[in-house]
């Protein structure tokens, strides 16, 4: 190391603490910042500006936890931001300010997840701070920073309902993941706490490794992103598997980038949750967002858009005799072409997907509707109700009717 590097570490309060030693990613943080061949360098607060906007500091597509960091101490605030491995224990800083003052005007104009708030500041101090915040922000999260001589006094604002308290002279760079980690942890659990009402969570669903296995492959094929029933399928397997919700973050947002890419447009924004359940039904509404920027384009150039563009016609002509030809001569393309294309990106053939499409919203108006079985054919593109009746037994393993009546008994919806 040069002694650029040197002057960059011991102006962070951080490197002062007992026993630290640097990590790889701390090397790599420096030998990425171009002070390193300058000679005679002072310091500044733009040589932390460098350091922030290092590679190391962001990571493309992953979900954080917002936090903000109140602090009156300027070094404090860059060596936090700079050596803590927020990322790796999901969490994102999202901005720092000097008193509890400035920290209540961030908070007006951004959303925070968790303030990481010093005790003793000008203006407004710590604890008055966390006061308000409880009033205006109540779902807003603390984690008290002082000095080790002010310890007995932090440790009395975990009264006012803080996650953890942090001593800035004895924490060690080399120990900020397992502590950031455990904040993280606890910010989960009172999560789900404050989400049950002040109840304790119950026991969570066991971990189905294998099925989250097979279902990662399911989501990565995006048949999902053409049918709005296999998505709910898909859903409710998740919920099933229960995977971290990290992990599932993970693996759906490298499916959202690759939608993305596929449609030609900008990548969607992909904003934190707090449970699995709310991804999933955020997704939803992605996946509308998505038909809605279809119907805007010219898909006669992109194929996901031809699909999406082909499958909604069906949708509003599915009582309409429906063949692939029409659909393609729709969609600007050959037969041929449009009917290779379907099957690799819906995972069916034209008929079978058009077979299934009409199935289930048959199965929609037997359940909801006392429409007849006859006029329900009519409604699904079967003028033969007979033919109708037979293509849903082979389909369902139940009669229409039969189907009818289960589904609308109390003991049995389970099976609809």
């Amino acid at each position: 190391m040069k002694e650029d590097h040197f002057q960059i570490l011991n102006r962070c309060p951080l490197k002062r603490t007992r026993g630290v030693s640097l990590k790889e990613d701390h090397f790599q943080i420096l030998n990425r910042c171009p002070l390193k061949q300058t000679r005679g360098v002072s310091l500044k607060e733009d040589h932390f500006q460098i350091l922030n906007r290092c590679p190391l500091k962001r990571t493309r597509g992953v979900i954080m936890i917002k936090v903000l960091i109140v602090d009156d101490d300027k070094l404090t605030r860059k060596g936090l931001e700079t050596l803590l491995p927020w990322e790796a224990c999901n969490m994102t800083v999202i901005g720092s300010v000097q008193n509890g003052s400035l920290a209540l005007e961030f908070l007006e104009k951004e959303n925070a997840d968790l303030l990481f708030v010093d005790i003793e500041m000008p203006v407004m101090n710590g604890i008055e701070l966390m006061e308000i915040c409880k009033q205006k922000y109540p779902g807003l999260q603390f984690v008290v920073l002082t000095f080790y001589e002010k310890f007995a006094y932090a440790k009395s604002a975990v009264k006012l309902g803080v996650l953890d308290y942090i001593s800035k002279i004895e924490l060690d760079p080399d120990e900020g993941s397992a502590v950031l980690q455990n904040i993280y942890n606890k910010y989960m659990e009172r999560s789900l706490y404050d989400a049950n009402n002040g109840q304790s969570a119950p026991l969570p669903t066991p971990f189905n490794e294998s099925l989250w296995e097979n279902l990662k492959k399911e989501w990565s094929l995006l048949y999902w992103v053409y049918d709005k029933e296999l998505l709910k399928e898909l859903s409710c397997k998740t919920m099933e598997a229960n995977p971290s919700l990290r992990h599932a973050e993970l693996h759906l947002i490298k499916c959202l980038q690759r939608v993305d890419t596929e449609a030609g447009r900008k990548e969607s924004e992909f904003p934190a949750f707090h449970t699995i359940q709310d991804m999933l039904s955020w997704l939803t509404v992605w996946l509308e967002e998505l038909y809605e920027y279809v119907n805007n384009q010219d898909c006669y150039t992109n194929m996901l858009l031809c699909i999406i563009r082909s499958v909604q016609y069906m949708n509003t002509n599915i009582a309409q005799p429906l063949k692939a030809e029409t659909v393609a001569d729709m969609a600007g393309i050959s037969r041929s072409y449009f009917s290779i294309s379907f099957k690799k990106m819906t995972g069916q053939t034209f008929h079978d997907y058009l077979k299934s499409m009409r199935i289930s919203l048959g199965k929609q108006l037997l359940r909801n509707t006392d429409k007849t079985v006859t006029d329900i054919a009519y409604c699904i593109g079967y003028n033969d109700v007979n033919y109708f009746n037979r293509v849903f037994l082979n389909t369902v393993q139940r009669s229409p009717s039969e189907y009818r009546k289960l589904s609308r008994s109390p003991e049995r919806k389970d099976e609809s």
